[in-house]
C-alpha cells in the first residue's frame, strides 16, 4: 500500500480517515441530515456504520468559510504534482453549494446523466448526476 503524504494548505490538514476519528465523523456530520442530504450512501445511524466508511462532507458549522474549495485545490495541484490530467466530480443537480465549488476550483459541467444514482437520503428512485471535470490548462489558477 502506497505512503500518503498529508498535505497542508493554509487552513487545513487533508490525511486519510483514521479509525479513531469515527467517533468525531458520526457526530459531527455523518448523522445529521442536512448534511447527508445529497450524498450518495444513507445517514449514518451509528457510530459502527460511520467506521465501516470512507468519504468526505463537510459539518454544517464549516459550511460558507471556503474550506471546500480550498481542500478541492489543494487536491487539484497534488494531481497535476502527480501527473494526472484529468479529474471528474459527480454531483446532485440541487447542491448548489457543491456546484458553485467545483466551478470556483476551474471545474466545467459535461453534462448530467440522466437517472444515474440513488441518493438514499432523497428516495429510492435513481436520480439524475451532473458531471463536472478538470483537465490539465483549466483555469486552476483563477482567483477564488
Amino acid at each position: 500500500m502506497p505512503v500518503v503524504t498529508p498535505t497542508l494548505t493554509p487552513r487545513l490538514l487533508l490525511r486519510p480517515p483514521d479509525a479513531i476519528d469515527a467517533a468525531l465523523v458520526f457526530r459531527r456530520y455523518a448523522g445529521d441530515s442536512a448534511v447527508t442530504r445529497f450524498v450518495g450512501w444513507p445517514r449514518h445511524a451509528s457510530i459502527h456504520d460511520t467506521a465501516a466508511f470512507t468519504g468526505y462532507v463537510l459539518a454544517r458549522d464549516a459550511w460558507g468559510f471556503g474550506y471546500a474549495s480550498e481542500a478541492l485545490r489543494a487536491v487539484v495541484q497534488l494531481a497535476k504534482g502527480l501527473a494526472v490530467t484529468h479529474l471528474y466530480a459527480l454531483c446532485h443537480p440541487s447542491n448548489s453549494a457543491s456546484i458553485r465549488v467545483l466551478e470556483r476550483c476551474g471545474f466545467t459541467c459535461e453534462g448530467l446523466l440522466p437517472t444515474r444514482q440513488v441518493f438514499p437520503n432523497l428516495g429510492a428512485k435513481p436520480q439524475d448526476v451532473a458531471r463536472y471535470a478538470y483537465s490539465s490548462g483549466s483555469r486552476l489558477d483563477a482567483p477564488l
